[in-house]
């Protein structure tokens, strides 16, 4: 798990850094952050050259509704042996360490793997940065932990997360809920959780879709649009989850932990 950043006045406060994120923060106008969003892009672009871009369904379903579906990522397999690997790895509460998850097995060859890193770039309008990285499990509990309330992630201008499932989920074991085209839609300046009855008001009741499969089902979503990961009722589940956005996240600190990452996807890890 990532350490954050002092941001509110106090030690190792930077009023530079805490500018730059609530500046984005208080940007609730969709075409507001579009137009930045893109403006960034363009000098990444002019920086660091273009990326390989791809025109799939996948990129035009993510767009239009800020989520889709992933071949899969991993084998059945595969996921047997991270399972084992990390059966033996010492975790925080269900969440195991930035260290871990980067040594975890076939996690590298998922953030390199050329089935998604053109469609990342693409929608990002460059080249990715790898702003976080996660394995955690999510157990059943009497009252959720706030990012199991439906909320919205505030972390750039443009971003998109990569989720595989290490277990099988079904409605009843803990799965990712998104609201459709959320993320076309204003915020509000306030980082206020959402009830149900309230997406359901305004988004409509069909618009809300669990993400359920098997241990390998993958999927990308801009998690700027209001979503939640559910919480386990029958079986706790396990999930790595991957952040790719413009810029890096202000509110994290990155301490230099992995090597071998592509130089400028991986470099505030590496």
């Amino acid at each position: 798990m990532l350490a954050y950043a002092q941001l509110t006045p106090g030690h190792g406060f930077r009023p530079w850094r805490a500018s730059l994120y609530y500046a984005q923060r208080l940007m609730i106008w969709p075409a507001g952050r579009q137009v930045i969003a893109s403006a960034l892009s363009s000098l990444v672009n002019l920086r660091y050259g273009r990326a390989a871009r791809v025109d799939s369904s996948a990129l035009h379903e993510l767009a239009r509704e800020g989520v889709a579906k992933l071949p899969d990522l991993l084998s059945r397999d595969e996921i047997t042996e991270m399972r084992r690997w990390l059966d033996e790895q010492p975790n925080d509460d269900g969440v195991y360490s930035l260290k871990t998850s980067f040594e975890c097995p076939y996690v590298r060859r998922v953030i390199a793997d050329p089935r998604i890193t053109g469609l990342i770039a693409s929608y990002l309008g460059c080249k990715p940065t790898l702003s976080s990285i996660g394995i955690r499990w999510s157990k059943t509990a009497d009252k959720p932990p706030s990012y199991q309330s439906f909320h919205r992630d505030p972390d750039d201008w443009r971003f998109v997360k990569v989720f595989v499932y290490l277990t099988d989920v079904s409605s009843l074991t803990g799965p990712h809920s998104y609201v459709r085209r959320s993320h076309l839609t204003k915020t509000r300046f306030r980082a206020k959780p959402y009830g149900l009855e309230e997406v359901q008001r305004e988004y409509g009741q069909e618009a809300v879709w669990q993400v359920l499969g098997a241990a390998g089902t993958s999927f990308i979503a801009d998690t700027y649009g209001i979503h939640r990961g559910d919480v386990p009722v029958e079986a706790p589940r396990l999930i790595l989850q991957l952040q790719f956005s413009i810029c890096e996240i202000l509110t994290f600190l990155y301490p230099k932990v992995a090597h071998g990452l592509d130089r400028y996807t991986g470099r505030l890890f590496s």
